[in-house]
């Protein structure tokens, strides 16, 4: 039984209408100039949005704070699914368990599920461990930005975003990681509701009591197909570079309360990919949900996740980009906008 197979359909139309939100700024209209206010932040707009309609940039710690607790929910949630694929004998509340009395001989077990093929049963297994893998991945950024917002941001006291920017920003951070299970996120939640109600989660946790070997663990990781692999080497090449570029901002910053200018004023980064382009933390982040896409196999629900990324960030790093240009007499000309050799 498949439960809240919608969830890919509803997430996938929300990621549909942000693309064409994104989209609809790059038409030559003056409609686009007032849709562009609702997402441009910090030294683009703090010094003539209305107050009344925008929240200080550093509220952007609340994000990351709804990441952090959706994102870990659904990790051990997927987890808990995943290890319980692994231990069905044990709780029989499992529709997986089958798959186990099969490869054993054992006809203790319910047989409802009988019929299906030992392949498919495999196949959801591995997917259930990827779906860990990705969420692991999520959690190392959301938390990264959690700290990065208490411990290494310095955002300025004029920096501001809009309040549909900031009310979407939250959305955001819980709908990011239910795409990256949109497909097992039904089962997942049922399962261990299931486990719940049939008061087998205490029995289970005694029978199997989380007590892998460690040598299980490594047996289930490499067993991994090679495309999650490659997926979480793109992310963890954006994750630290991403990193770089937010600890070269910060500095950036604190070089400017330093010499009494406190925060009011901005300066040109330098280093890493800023070299290259003039919004290098933003296409750091490209490359993070690139992975995260590769990762997931081509998920369609991360995907259209992955293009309104893409058009949200390329459409702020242009407006910073040309920012930059207006502000800065000797701005290095030879950067581009976020993507090196395209714009």
């Amino acid at each position: 039984m498949e439960y809240a197979p919608y969830v890919p359909l509803i997430l996938s139309g929300i990621w549909l209408f942000g693309i064409a939100f994104c989209f609809s700024t790059l038409l030559p209209s003056s409609l686009s100039l007032h849709l562009k206010a609702f997402y441009l932040r910090g030294k683009l707009i703090h010094s003539s949005s209305p107050s009344i309609f925008s929240v200080p940039q550093s509220y952007f710690l609340h994000f990351y704070i709804i990441g952090v607790v959706v994102n870990t929910v659904l990790l051990f949630t997927a987890t808990f699914y995943a290890y319980t694929l692994m231990a069905s004998p044990y709780l029989p509340c499992m529709q997986f368990s089958t798959l186990f009395g099969q490869l054993v001989h054992d006809t203790s077990f319910n047989t409802q599920f009988a019929k299906k093929s030992v392949s498919t049963l495999a196949k959801k297994f591995h997917l259930a461990w990827e779906t860990v893998f990705v969420l692991l991945l999520m959690e190392m950024q959301v938390v990264r930005r959690l700290y990065e917002s208490l411990c290494v941001s310095n955002f300025s006291g004029l920096a501001r975003m809009h309040i549909a920017a900031y009310i979407f920003g939250l959305m955001y951070y819980v709908l990011a990681p239910l795409s990256l299970c949109s497909s097992e996120v039904g089962e997942m939640v049922m399962s261990t509701i299931q486990c719940t109600f049939h008061n087998n989660v205490r029995q289970g946790a005694k029978n199997f009591g989380f007590d892998m070997q460690w040598l299980q663990w490594v047996e289930i990781i490499f067993k991994m197909v090679w495309l999650p692999w490659i997926g979480g080497a793109f992310f963890i090449w954006g994750w630290i570079h991403q990193y770089k570029c937010h600890t070269i901002l910060a500095s950036l910053r604190s070089k400017d309360k330093s010499k009494g200018n406190h925060a009011t004023g901005y300066m040109v980064p330098y280093g890493d990919w800023f070299d290259c382009v003039s919004s290098a933390h933003y296409l750091a982040e490209i490359v993070m949900y690139l992975g995260l896409v590769i990762a997931t196999g081509g998920q369609l629900t991360v995907w259209l996740l992955f293009t309104f990324v893409v058009f949200n960030l390329s459409v702020a790093a242009v407006e910073t980009h040309k920012w930059y240009l207006s502000k800065f007499e000797d701005y290095p000309r030879s950067r581009w906008a976020i993507c090196p050799f395209l714009f």
